[in-house]
């Protein structure tokens, strides 16, 4: 059932659960290209997202989509700074006696926002104190 309002619609029925993530940060990995027993390619590679002054977050992210995948061989890489678009998945794992889990996405949309640096520097900003010497 749909009614408008303002001459905008709107839905009154429930929506469908629906999950997505969106991401910035750096590429924290060398890509990891491969292709699936079923001849699909990928590329897998850990994404660092600052959240405070001392810590970091680490997602897993693999892409399936040709153009995402040749974007990320072409102006990404580790160091390279990037918005991830996804469905996140959460998987939990044993490891030396103990459970663990990690969030996954599943990208389905990826944009450099800065390419690496080749010269081997950092593509974060320098801290104030090195800004002013």
């Amino acid at each position: 059932m749909l009614r408008q309002v303002a001459r905008r619609t709107f839905s009154t029925s429930t929506p469908a659960n629906f999950s997505r993530i969106t991401l910035v940060g750096n590429i924290g990995s060398d890509i990891e290209n491969g292709q699936t027993p079923t001849g699909r390619h990928y590329a897998k590679y850990a994404l660092a997202v600052n959240a405070g002054p001392d810590k970091t977050n680490w997602f897993r992210c693999t892409a399936f989509i040709d153009k995402d995948i040749s974007v990320l061989n072409e102006r990404g890489g580790k160091g390279a700074r990037i918005l991830v678009e996804g469905t996140p998945n959460q998987v939990v794992y044993e490891a030396e006696g103990r459970k663990h889990s990690s969030l996954q996405v599943l990208v389905s949309r990826i944009e450099v926002l800065k390419p690496p640096r080749r010269d081997g520097e950092s593509n974060l900003p320098p801290r104030p104190s090195e800004a002013q010497e």
